[in-house]
């Protein structure tokens, strides 16, 4: 009960969309519910600026390092290192599908780069640079975050975390791949805006 617990936990964090709020206060309204637009981080960097981005970027992160460290260092600690993982991949999971956006929301990158810090930094910097430098050269974040979703499971097994540890990093990972599955598809048939996404940023500053 106490890994569903923590999970659940991790829902109801996520379900706290920063996008949402950040929109409210740039444009007067949420992130569209429907069409191309989704409350995460690279929607609104490109759609707001940088700055508006890393407003994002710091509410995700800070919505799970807090949903981590209630389940880890107050109410589970006994559940050690599985509470990041049930609570992690719970905020990935109320952010990526949160019911009060009928389950349509980000693509969990900030949030799961959130999660991975607080299970290994090591492997947040392993999966992120990694990931930042496939996006980097190929001009597609989708691409990055494919990168990001593959090598996190990878990571965590290499490590040495336990098997739950590393079946949750996976199934965190086919998360972002679900969430990113549009943006294949447009790559594939060369319909995908291929951009320099740091060019992209600085414009908007």
């Amino acid at each position: 009960m106490e890994r569903i617990y923590c999970f659940l936990i991790g829902y109801a964090c996520g379900c706290f969309l920063t996008a949402e709020f950040v929109s409210k206060r740039y444009a007067g309204h949420g992130v569209q519910k429907s069409g191309p637009d989704n409350p995460g981080m690279a929607s609104i960097t490109i759609k707001y600026g940088i700055k508006a981005g890393l407003l994002v970027l710091a509410g995700d992160c800070l919505k799970t390092f807090i949903a981590i460290s209630i389940c880890s260092l107050w109410l589970f600690k006994g559940l050690d290192g599985l509470a990041v993982s049930y609570a992690g991949i719970g905020v990935v999971f109320g952010h990526c599908f949160p019911v009060s956006r009928h389950f349509h929301g980000g693509k969990g990158i900030a949030v799961t780069g959130a999660y991975s810090l607080c299970l290994s930094p090591l492997i947040w910097l392993i999966t992120y640079v990694l990931g930042g430098v496939a996006a980097f050269f190929s001009g597609y974040l989708a691409i990055g975050s494919a990168v990001i979703a593959v090598l996190f499971p990878i990571t965590t097994f290499l490590f040495g975390f336990t098997m739950e540890e590393v079946i949750l990093s996976a199934i965190t990972g086919a998360v972002i791949l679900i969430r990113h599955r549009k943006n294949f598809r447009l790559i594939h048939f060369g319909n995908e805006r291929n951009f320099h996404f740091l060019k992209s940023i600085i414009k908007r500053k």
